[in-house]
Protein backbone atom coordinates (compact mmCIF):
# COMPACT_ATOMS: atom_id res chain seq x y z
CA UNK A 1 0.00 0.00 0.00
CA UNK A 2 2.60 2.11 1.08
CA UNK A 3 4.28 1.87 -2.45
CA UNK A 4 1.51 2.72 -4.47
CA UNK A 5 0.99 6.02 -2.55
CA UNK A 6 4.13 6.72 -3.39
CA UNK A 7 3.74 5.86 -7.06
CA UNK A 8 -0.09 6.84 -7.04
CA UNK A 9 1.18 10.49 -6.01
CA UNK A 10 3.15 11.17 -9.41
CA UNK A 11 -0.24 11.65 -11.47
CA UNK A 12 -2.52 13.21 -9.49
CA UNK A 13 -2.44 16.88 -8.86
CA UNK A 14 -0.21 17.50 -11.73
CA UNK A 15 -1.58 19.74 -14.47
CA UNK A 16 0.71 22.19 -16.63
CA UNK A 17 2.75 25.29 -16.94
CA UNK A 18 2.16 27.13 -20.23
CA UNK A 19 5.00 28.66 -22.05
CA UNK A 20 5.57 32.09 -23.80
CA UNK A 21 4.00 30.75 -26.95
CA UNK A 22 0.99 29.00 -25.37
CA UNK A 23 2.25 25.97 -25.12
CA UNK A 24 1.56 23.39 -22.30
CA UNK A 25 4.31 21.00 -20.12
CA UNK A 26 2.47 18.23 -18.43
CA UNK A 27 3.36 17.70 -14.97
CA UNK A 28 4.70 21.06 -14.20
CA UNK A 29 2.59 23.10 -12.26
CA UNK A 30 0.97 21.11 -9.19
CA UNK A 31 -2.94 21.91 -9.80
CA UNK A 32 -5.59 19.78 -8.09
CA UNK A 33 -7.27 17.16 -9.77
CA UNK A 34 -5.83 18.12 -12.65
CA UNK A 35 -8.03 21.50 -13.08
CA UNK A 36 -6.83 24.06 -15.83
CA UNK A 37 -6.26 27.28 -13.75
CA UNK A 38 -8.59 30.24 -14.38
CA UNK A 39 -11.63 28.65 -15.64
CA UNK A 40 -14.99 28.12 -13.37
CA UNK A 41 -15.16 25.64 -11.86
CA UNK A 42 -17.92 23.11 -12.64
CA UNK A 43 -17.81 24.44 -16.46
CA UNK A 44 -14.25 24.44 -17.50
CA UNK A 45 -10.94 22.04 -16.97
CA UNK A 46 -12.58 20.25 -20.12
CA UNK A 47 -10.64 17.82 -21.64
CA UNK A 48 -11.05 16.57 -25.49
CA UNK A 49 -13.67 14.05 -24.36
CA UNK A 50 -15.24 16.93 -21.92
CA UNK A 51 -16.91 18.94 -23.97
CA UNK A 52 -20.27 19.80 -22.54
CA UNK A 53 -23.66 20.94 -23.39
CA UNK A 54 -24.86 23.68 -21.24
CA UNK A 55 -27.65 25.79 -21.89
CA UNK A 56 -26.62 28.72 -23.29
CA UNK A 57 -23.17 27.85 -23.87
CA UNK A 58 -22.54 25.17 -26.35
CA UNK A 59 -25.03 24.02 -29.17
CA UNK A 60 -27.26 20.70 -28.54
CA UNK A 61 -25.58 17.00 -29.74
CA UNK A 62 -26.78 16.47 -33.78
CA UNK A 63 -28.16 13.42 -33.03
CA UNK A 64 -30.53 13.96 -29.89
CA UNK A 65 -33.16 16.98 -29.48
CA UNK A 66 -32.14 18.59 -26.48
CA UNK A 67 -35.59 18.20 -24.57
CA UNK A 68 -36.53 14.70 -25.68
CA UNK A 69 -37.03 12.08 -23.18
CA UNK A 70 -34.02 10.46 -24.09
CA UNK A 71 -31.82 13.08 -23.63
CA UNK A 72 -33.52 14.20 -20.15
CA UNK A 73 -32.77 10.81 -18.99
CA UNK A 74 -29.20 10.85 -19.93
CA UNK A 75 -28.21 14.01 -18.16
CA UNK A 76 -29.89 12.47 -14.95
CA UNK A 77 -28.13 9.11 -15.26
CA UNK A 78 -25.05 11.32 -16.36
CA UNK A 79 -25.20 13.66 -13.42
CA UNK A 80 -25.98 11.35 -10.76
CA UNK A 81 -23.18 9.26 -11.38
CA UNK A 82 -20.53 12.17 -11.72
CA UNK A 83 -21.61 12.97 -8.66
CA UNK A 84 -20.90 10.03 -6.96
CA UNK A 85 -17.33 10.12 -8.70
CA UNK A 86 -17.00 13.33 -7.56
CA UNK A 87 -17.64 12.25 -4.09
CA UNK A 88 -14.99 9.70 -3.78
CA UNK A 89 -12.03 10.76 -2.21
CA UNK A 90 -8.69 11.53 -3.68
CA UNK A 91 -6.59 8.72 -2.08
CA UNK A 92 -9.26 6.33 -3.66
CA UNK A 93 -8.87 7.56 -6.78
CA UNK A 94 -5.36 7.58 -6.75
CA UNK A 95 -5.31 4.05 -5.99
CA UNK A 96 -8.07 3.01 -8.60
CA UNK A 97 -6.29 4.14 -11.20
CA UNK A 98 -3.22 2.26 -10.44
CA UNK A 99 -5.80 -0.80 -10.13
CA UNK A 100 -7.07 -0.23 -13.65
CA UNK A 101 -4.18 0.22 -15.30
CA UNK A 102 -2.55 -2.76 -14.35
CA UNK A 103 -5.82 -4.59 -15.32
CA UNK A 104 -6.41 -2.85 -18.81
CA UNK A 105 -2.11 -3.79 -19.29
CA UNK A 106 -3.77 -7.71 -19.13
CA UNK A 107 -5.77 -7.30 -22.16
CA UNK A 108 -4.00 -9.25 -24.33
CA UNK A 109 -5.70 -7.63 -27.86
CA UNK A 110 -4.49 -4.23 -26.62
CA UNK A 111 -0.61 -5.73 -26.52
CA UNK A 112 -1.52 -5.86 -30.02
CA UNK A 113 -1.99 -2.35 -30.86
CA UNK A 114 0.93 -0.57 -32.22
CA UNK A 115 -0.99 2.86 -31.43
CA UNK A 116 -3.53 3.67 -28.76
CA UNK A 117 -5.47 6.52 -28.41
CA UNK A 118 -5.42 7.76 -24.40
CA UNK A 119 -6.61 10.90 -23.03
CA UNK A 120 -5.89 13.61 -20.57
CA UNK A 121 -7.43 13.60 -17.28
CA UNK A 122 -9.83 16.34 -15.80
CA UNK A 123 -12.02 16.64 -12.83
CA UNK A 124 -12.54 13.73 -10.73
CA UNK A 125 -12.03 11.30 -13.46
CA UNK A 126 -9.86 7.92 -13.91
CA UNK A 127 -5.78 9.66 -14.33
CA UNK A 128 -5.12 6.92 -17.12
CA UNK A 129 -1.45 8.37 -17.33
CA UNK A 130 -0.38 5.68 -15.26
CA UNK A 131 -1.80 3.69 -17.92
CA UNK A 132 0.19 5.39 -20.41
CA UNK A 133 3.53 5.01 -18.70
CA UNK A 134 3.38 1.92 -19.01
CA UNK A 135 1.93 1.88 -22.54
CA UNK A 136 5.27 3.36 -23.46
CA UNK A 137 7.21 1.45 -21.04
CA UNK A 138 6.05 -1.81 -23.21
CA UNK A 139 6.74 0.02 -26.70
CA UNK A 140 3.43 1.15 -27.78
CA UNK A 141 2.94 4.78 -29.22
CA UNK A 142 0.10 7.04 -27.95
CA UNK A 143 -2.32 9.43 -29.44
CA UNK A 144 -4.30 12.79 -28.09
CA UNK A 145 -7.79 13.70 -29.26
CA UNK A 146 -8.52 17.24 -30.20
CA UNK A 147 -12.26 18.51 -31.02
CA UNK A 148 -12.37 20.37 -34.79
CA UNK A 149 -15.62 20.91 -36.45
CA UNK A 150 -15.61 17.80 -38.04
CA UNK A 151 -15.21 15.71 -34.82
CA UNK A 152 -12.75 14.06 -33.09
CA UNK A 153 -8.79 13.89 -34.20
CA UNK A 154 -6.00 11.48 -32.79
CA UNK A 155 -2.44 13.17 -33.09
CA UNK A 156 0.66 11.40 -31.81
CA UNK A 157 1.84 12.40 -28.69
CA UNK A 158 5.47 11.26 -27.21
CA UNK A 159 6.40 11.76 -23.16
CA UNK A 160 6.92 14.77 -22.25
CA UNK A 161 6.56 17.08 -25.36
CA UNK A 162 4.26 20.08 -24.82
CA UNK A 163 0.29 20.36 -25.46
CA UNK A 164 -0.77 23.43 -26.82
CA UNK A 165 -4.12 25.12 -25.24
CA UNK A 166 -7.21 25.01 -27.30
CA UNK A 167 -10.56 26.25 -26.84
CA UNK A 168 -12.35 25.82 -23.45
CA UNK A 169 -9.03 24.87 -22.36
CA UNK A 170 -8.28 21.71 -24.02
CA UNK A 171 -4.89 20.74 -23.78
CA UNK A 172 -4.00 18.81 -27.32
CA UNK A 173 -1.25 18.10 -29.16
CA UNK A 174 0.66 20.70 -31.61
CA UNK A 175 -1.79 21.07 -34.56
CA UNK A 176 0.96 20.84 -37.14
CA UNK A 177 1.18 17.63 -36.01
CA UNK A 178 -0.67 14.70 -38.49
CA UNK A 179 -3.68 13.37 -38.18
CA UNK A 180 -3.39 9.18 -37.37
CA UNK A 181 -6.06 6.16 -36.98
CA UNK A 182 -5.13 4.31 -33.40
CA UNK A 183 -5.73 0.57 -33.43
CA UNK A 184 -7.31 0.86 -29.94
CA UNK A 185 -8.97 3.72 -28.04
CA UNK A 186 -8.59 4.10 -24.16
CA UNK A 187 -12.35 6.17 -23.30
CA UNK A 188 -13.62 8.02 -20.76
CA UNK A 189 -17.10 8.19 -19.70
CA UNK A 190 -19.76 9.21 -17.62
CA UNK A 191 -21.71 6.00 -16.75
CA UNK A 192 -21.73 2.89 -18.08
CA UNK A 193 -23.79 -0.67 -18.02
CA UNK A 194 -22.75 -4.17 -18.54
CA UNK A 195 -24.33 -4.55 -21.62
CA UNK A 196 -20.87 -2.34 -23.07
CA UNK A 197 -22.94 0.92 -23.14
CA UNK A 198 -21.67 4.21 -22.34
CA UNK A 199 -22.92 7.66 -21.30
CA UNK A 200 -20.49 10.05 -21.88
CA UNK A 201 -20.83 13.77 -21.73
CA UNK A 202 -23.25 14.94 -24.67
CA UNK A 203 -21.97 15.43 -27.65
CA UNK A 204 -21.01 12.21 -29.21
CA UNK A 205 -17.76 12.49 -30.03
CA UNK A 206 -16.65 9.20 -29.13
CA UNK A 207 -19.44 7.51 -31.04
CA UNK A 208 -18.54 9.30 -34.05
CA UNK A 209 -14.69 8.36 -34.35
CA UNK A 210 -15.56 5.06 -33.23
CA UNK A 211 -18.11 4.64 -35.98
CA UNK A 212 -15.85 6.35 -38.60
CA UNK A 213 -12.72 4.40 -37.34
CA UNK A 214 -14.14 0.83 -37.57
CA UNK A 215 -15.37 1.37 -40.83
CA UNK A 216 -11.93 0.35 -42.27
CA UNK A 217 -10.41 -2.02 -39.60
CA UNK A 218 -11.90 -3.34 -36.51
CA UNK A 219 -10.87 -0.90 -33.19
CA UNK A 220 -10.61 -1.81 -30.08
CA UNK A 221 -12.47 0.35 -27.67
CA UNK A 222 -11.60 -0.08 -23.37
CA UNK A 223 -13.77 2.08 -21.29
CA UNK A 224 -12.52 3.34 -18.04
CA UNK A 225 -14.58 4.02 -14.72
CA UNK A 226 -15.01 3.86 -11.76
CA UNK A 227 -17.31 1.56 -9.98
CA UNK A 228 -20.00 3.94 -8.59
CA UNK A 229 -20.72 5.28 -12.32
CA UNK A 230 -22.30 1.66 -13.15
CA UNK A 231 -26.34 2.12 -13.56
CA UNK A 232 -28.45 -0.45 -14.41
CA UNK A 233 -29.38 0.18 -17.78
CA UNK A 234 -27.88 2.83 -20.30
CA UNK A 235 -30.94 4.50 -23.01
CA UNK A 236 -28.82 3.14 -25.76
CA UNK A 237 -29.68 5.10 -28.83
CA UNK A 238 -28.88 3.78 -33.12
CA UNK A 239 -25.57 5.97 -32.98
CA UNK A 240 -24.80 4.81 -29.59
CA UNK A 241 -21.43 2.63 -29.67
CA UNK A 242 -20.73 -0.04 -27.36
CA UNK A 243 -17.63 -1.27 -25.74
CA UNK A 244 -15.22 -3.61 -26.41
CA UNK A 245 -13.91 -4.09 -22.68
CA UNK A 246 -15.32 -1.87 -19.47
CA UNK A 247 -12.58 -1.69 -16.80
CA UNK A 248 -13.19 -0.15 -12.89
CA UNK A 249 -10.83 -0.61 -10.26
CA UNK A 250 -12.60 -3.58 -9.28
CA UNK A 251 -11.61 -5.50 -11.98
CA UNK A 252 -12.74 -6.06 -15.84
CA UNK A 253 -16.23 -5.65 -16.03
CA UNK A 254 -18.44 -8.83 -17.18
CA UNK A 255 -20.50 -8.13 -19.90
CA UNK A 256 -23.18 -9.22 -21.56
CA UNK A 257 -24.32 -8.31 -25.19
CA UNK A 258 -27.52 -9.70 -24.80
Amino acid sequence: MALARTVSRRYIGRAELQGSSGELFPGALSTPQGAVPGLVPGLGQHGAHLHCRFPGIDPPTAHVAPHSPVSSLKSDLRNAALARRDALDPESRRNGALRIAETVMAIEQLADAPLVSAFWPIRSEVDPRPLIDQLFARGQRIALPKVTPDGLVFREWRKGEALVRGGFGLSEPRDHLPAIDPEALIVPLAAFDRRGQRIGYGRGYYDQAIARLSRDRPVLTIGIAFSVQEIEAVPAEPHDQPLDYLVTEAGRVPLSRS
